[in-house]
């Protein structure tokens, strides 16, 4: 019926609104004919489904238990071993995972895995597929499914997209990641983890007005660890609260040491992590941390990511507005490099916002700079502080003067730097000292 009305008012739909699952034809098989007649594709579809995910196994068995589950899963079998082309043996590995080898072919054979399968008593279903294909006849079976079920961990989670293919980057990565989780520790006592602080300008003084701290992973048996490989997997193995707390120390002894040296103070700004919100007691440890070494807490800034705020939206509220009225300010970081929420604006504490790269390079590429000029004029009139991230050139500073921005950070003004390199370049940035 869909289909009907779609070929009889295609030029007056503006959005479908197509549910997953449903008797006859399914949301899948709509799309799948819908692609078919070129009339629409200029007609958007938004995909809707009850369950967390596409094929979720343990949503099933808690609804129709693991009996029918498991006639299911059979009946799954039965039709992946008369759909695969050159089927030689298979079976089932782990919950809904199974394992098949087949015959090694040239041709484009994977077409027909690709857009789901049938069941005659269990209707439609999708399944996804993790592909080794140039087998190494040296390895255990063990390995080689190791390898296919790598790749299937590729697109676990990504819909619409069913096949991934092994290759030899995946096992790299898998190696490296377990390399840097036996070391992890390690590195942490040993003090391999370093801060560098990447100055802010302040617009209105034309001098440095603070800087964020950044942290650097320089390993003797590794050597330069990238920030973008070790942060995402401590985040995913709860290591991320550890070394965010070895952070905030840091900095609180850089801090500490300026005022001892009678070197500019200025604010220092924090990244926290989604898992430091899982702490309890987070903001009492912070101040706690703070006052050990006898500094104002206005001059610790916390930074949160906008997409961490969806997490458990009541408990970061909560800890923000207890680290808000211990005296902290509180940065909201890459904002518009999303899907930005007014939401989050309107219901956290925050004193600042900053706005992600990815705008000052549209604008730079565009010479368009409405989007900038939007989210300064939605700042001020929240009575929020602005920081421009990345900014690199000297074109984009004056720019952002005549939009009315607070700070600016990037490669302009400084790379993130080393702490002795950030006090000597206090001491010729700062208009005047900062008392803490």
């Amino acid at each position: 019926m869909g289909l009907e009305i779609l070929d009889a008012q295609s030029d007056a739909i503006a959005l479908i609104m197509l549910g997953a699952y449903m008797p006859e034809c399914d949301g899948f098989e709509f799309l799948a004919r819908k692609r078919q007649d070129p009339r629409f594709d200029g007609v958007p579809v938004i995909m809707m489904t009850a369950s967390s995910g596409v094929e979720n196994f343990r949503v099933m068995n808690d609804r129709y238990g693991t009996a029918q589950c498991d006639r299911f899963l059979r009946s799954v079998a039965d039709t992946l071993t008369e759909k695969l082309p050159g089927f030689v043996f298979g079976g089932r590995i782990g919950a809904d995972v199974f394992a098949f080898l087949i015959e090694h072919r040239d041709d484009d054979w994977t077409n027909a895995l690709s857009s789901g399968s049938e069941s005659p008593h269990y209707g439609r279903f999708v399944v996804k597929f993790g592909i080794y294909a140039d087998v190494d006849h040296t390895l255990a079976a063990a390995a080689i499914c190791d390898r296919a079920t790598l790749a299937l961990g590729k697109i676990k989670k990504k819909f619409g997209t069913n096949i991934a293919w092994y290759d030899d980057e995946m096992r790299d990565l898998q190696l490296r990641e377990h390399q840097i989780e036996q070391m992890m520790e390690s590195a942490l006592a040993q003090r391999q983890f370093v801060v560098y602080y990447q100055p802010k300008h302040n617009l209105h003084t034309d001098a440095t007005g603070g800087a964020e701290a950044l942290v650097r992973w320089i390993s003797p048996d590794m050597g330069f660890v990238s920030p973008g490989q070790f942060i995402p997997l401590f985040e995913r193995n709860g290591f991320i609260t550890n070394l965010d707390f070895y952070i905030w120390e840091e900095v609180c002894r850089e801090l500490r040491r300026c005022i001892d040296a009678h070197l500019p103070v200025l604010p220092i700004s924090v990244n926290v992590s989604r898992m430091d919100f899982e702490v309890s007691d987070l903001a009492e440890r912070i101040a706690a941390m703070v006052d050990k070494y006898g500094l104002d807490h206005s001059l610790l800034h916390i930074e949160l990511t906008e997409s961490m705020y969806t997490d458990n939206p009541q408990q970061i509220e909560h800890t923000l507005a207890a680290l808000h009225q211990n005296g902290f300010f509180i940065e909201l970081d890459d904002f518009g490099a999303g899907y930005s929420s007014l939401t989050s604006l309107s219901t956290l504490t925050l004193d600042v916002m900053k706005l992600d790269m990815s705008l000052i390079r549209h604008a730079a590429r565009t010479n368009d700079y409405s989007i900038l000029r939007f989210a300064t004029l939605l700042a001020d009139g929240m009575r929020l502080k602005t920081v421009v991230e990345g900014v690199e050139t000297e074109d984009q500073v004056a720019a952002l003067k005549v939009l009315g921005c607070d700070y600016i950070q990037g490669y302009f003004f400084s790379k993130p730097l080393p702490a002795e390199e950030y006090e000597a370049y206090l001491t010729t940035h700062c208009a005047q000292e900062v008392k803490a």
